[in-house]
C-alpha cells in the first residue's frame, strides 16, 4: 500500500483513528517462519510491530499467526515477544465436548490468553453466505444473531478473510447489507461487540488448550497440510529455510527482503495437490495453470539462490 495504493494506506489509517478498530501483530512476510525458525519468526514479528507503529502509531497486543497456524510452542514464543492475547482455530478435535467459546491458555505460558475462532459460524460467512445449496440459505441476520445468542461462553470470535466480505461474498450475494442489519439488531438486543484486545483484556482464561501438533484454519484437516501436504511443498519450503544463516550472512538487505518474501505462505498454497473442495479452494486462488506450474515457478525462483 505504502508503495502502490497510499489512498489505500490512508483509508486504513482513518479507520483505525475511529477508535473502532484494532491492529494484529502478524508476521510481516505473511510466512510459515514459526514451524522453521524462532529466530526467523521473531524478526519478521518485530519487524511488522515497527511497520504498524510507524504507520498507525499503534502497538499491536494480540497475536495473529499466518493462517491462524497455532501450537503450545508457538502460544509461549508469542508470549515471548510481548503479546498478550493469539487467536487460534477452535480445532472441534481438539476441543471434545468443549466449547470455542471461552478464552483459553495453552500449558507453558504464564500470561498470554488465546482466542479460538468459532469455526461453523465464521464459514457461515466466508463460505456458506451465498450456497444456494445451503439449506439455510438465504441466510437472515435475525436467525444468525438468534443462533449466538444460544449459545454460553465468554465471547463467539468471527474471525473471516478480509475478502470474505466483498470478494468471496460479492455485494450482490448481500453480504454487507447482512452484516449491517447483524450489527444494528445484535446492537438493539444488547449485544457487545468487543475487539480481540478489550476480550483478552474482559475474560479470564481458566481453561487450557492442548495444540502440541500446529493447527490452522485452512481445509478440512485444519493443519499446515494446506501449505505442506506434498513432497513439492515441503521440499521447496525446506530449501527456502535453508537459505537463512547464509543469506543473513551477506548483510545485503535488500538480499534478506528478496529471500524473505519466497516464504509467503500463498507460494506454497499454489502448490497444494489437494482434491474435492479444498482443492477447488487452492485452484480458485491460484494464477497458475496447476499446482506443478507453481512448483516449477518457486523452484526456478528458488535455483539461482543454491
Amino acid at each position: 500500500m505504502e508503495d502502490f495504493r497510499p489512498d489505500v494506506l490512508e483509508a486504513f489509517q482513518a479507520l483505525v483513528a475511529t477508535g473502532s478498530v484494532e491492529l494484529l501483530g502478524e508476521t510481516y512476510y505473511h510466512s510459515l517462519a514459526s514451524l522453521y525458525s524462532r529466530e526467523e519468526f521473531a524478526r519478521q514479528v518485530i519487524l511488522h510491530r515497527d511497520k504498524i507503529r510507524e504507520l498507525f502509531g499503534v502497538t499491536p497486543r494480540v497475536f495473529r499467526n499466518t493462517e491462524l497456524v497455532y501450537s503450545n510452542r508457538i502460544a509461549v514464543q508469542a508470549e515471548e515477544l510481548g503479546f498478550s492475547g493469539i487467536l487460534a482455530e477452535g480445532v472441534p478435535w481438539k476441543l471434545p465436548g468443549q466449547s470455542a467459546n471461552y478464552l483459553v491458555q495453552s500449558p507453558g505460558v504464564r500470561v498470554i490468553k488465546t482466542l479460538l475462532r468459532n469455526a461453523s459460524l465464521s464459514d457461515d460467512l466466508a463460505f456458506r453466505f451465498s450456497d444456494a445449496s445451503w439449506k439455510e440459505h438465504p441466510l437472515a441476520a435475525p436467525r444468525y444473531l438468534g443462533w449466538i445468542e444460544s449459545l454460553r461462553g465468554d465471547v463467539v470470535n468471527l474471525f473471516l478473510d478480509l475478502e470474505a466480505i466483498g470478494e468471496h461474498q460479492w455485494e450482490d450475494t448481500g453480504i454487507f447489507r447482512f452484516l449491517e442489519e447483524f450489527v444494528a439488531l445484535g446492537l438493539e438486543r444488547g449485544a457487545d461487540f468487543v475487539t480481540p484486545g478489550e476480550a483478552v483484556e474482559e475474560f479470564r482464561a481458566e481453561r487450557r488448550y492442548e495444540c502440541d501438533i500446529p493447527a490452522s484454519w485452512a481445509d478440512s484437516e485444519r493443519d499446515p497440510s494446506a501449505w505442506l501436504g506434498n513432497v513439492m511443498q515441503r521440499e521447496a519450503c525446506l530449501k527456502i529455510h535453508a537459505l537463512e544463516q547464509s543469506v543473513k550472512a551477506t548483510g545485503n538487505g535488500r538480499l534478506v527482503h528478496a529471500w524473505s518474501k519466497l516464504q509467503s505462505s500463498d507460494h506454497f498454497h499454489y502448490m497444494s495437490t489437494k482434491e474435492g473442495t479444498d482443492g477447488m479452494v487452492h485452484r480458485y486462488f491460484s494464477p497458475h495453470e496447476s499446482p506443478y506450474d507453481g512448483g516449477f515457478n518457486l523452484l526456478s525462483n528458488i535455483a539461482p539462490w543454491l
